[in-house]
């Protein structure tokens, strides 16, 4: 199985589970690349600027890592006018938390995800956060350089780990 968008080092796929070598890449320096689903080149380490045209950006919450206090935590970058049309999460390890709340942003720390309690949003298994391709007026469009912003609220955490990603392209 292929993942997009693809990082290739040294001409070796490193995207997935199992790597790949991709003929052709005769520049065995440190460099590498990204492509986007048609195999278009979209960043390489010789250009000063990365410009992601369509992909997702992952994000990954863990108690152990980022905390569990009455906060908000930013998780990932999400570049000016990125659209993000889907977000989904895992929950591998349940979230706890007398009487907590989480919710997502990008613009706002709600726009994501309202606050919900953990009861719900916080179980283990998959989630969908609010835009979810269903309904093209729920998209998301960054105003600027933004991060994704994971709020608790209501009461500490005390456990739990999350990964998940935003899919969508970046406009004007």
């Amino acid at each position: 199985m292929t993942y997009y968008p693809r990082t290739v080092l040294h001409g070796t796929d490193q995207s997935g589970p199992t790597f790949s070598t991709r003929p052709g890449n005769a520049n065995f320096g440190h460099s590498y690349y990204q492509e986007d689903t048609f195999g278009q080149i979209i960043r390489d380490s010789k250009e000063a600027e990365w410009v992601p045209v369509a992909g997702v950006i992952p994000f990954y919450y863990s108690f152990g890592v980022h905390g569990g206090a009455i906060s908000t935590i930013d998780l990932a970058t999400i570049p000016d006018n990125f659209v993000i049309y889907h977000g989904n999460y895992d929950v591998s390890t349940a979230l706890v938390g007398a009487g907590a709340s989480v919710a997502f942003g990008c613009n706002t720390t709600t726009d994501l995800a309202t606050a919900i309690a953990i009861g719900t949003s916080g179980t283990a298994g998959q989630h969908a956060l609010i835009p979810d391709w269903a309904t093209i007026g729920d998209a998301v469009k960054a105003t600027a350089a933004r991060t994704l912003q994971f709020t608790i609220s209501g009461g500490a955490l005390t456990a739990g780990v999350i990964r998940g990603c935003l899919w969508g392209n970046l406009s004007d």
